[in-house]
């Protein structure tokens, strides 16, 4: 038995409901994309776990 008032079925729109839904689907797709990718593949970007030096704007400037 529930005696307090009862909360309203939908908190999110629909938009929002599929704008998620969409960002989700893209990250899923992100994921796979990046578990087909290996080291050795031409198209193998530097992740987290291969660090590489950021160029800053001051070593931009000392190299001119």
């Amino acid at each position: 038995m529930n005696d307090g008032p009862e909360l309203p079925g939908e908190f999110v729109s629909d938009e929002l409901r599929n704008d998620c839904a969409r960002f989700l689907d893209e990250l899923k797709r992100l994921v796979e994309l990046r578990r087909e990718l290996t080291p050795d593949s031409a198209a193998w970007a530097p992740g987290p776990t291969d660090p590489q030096p950021l160029p800053n704007s001051r070593s931009a400037q000392v190299e001119q």
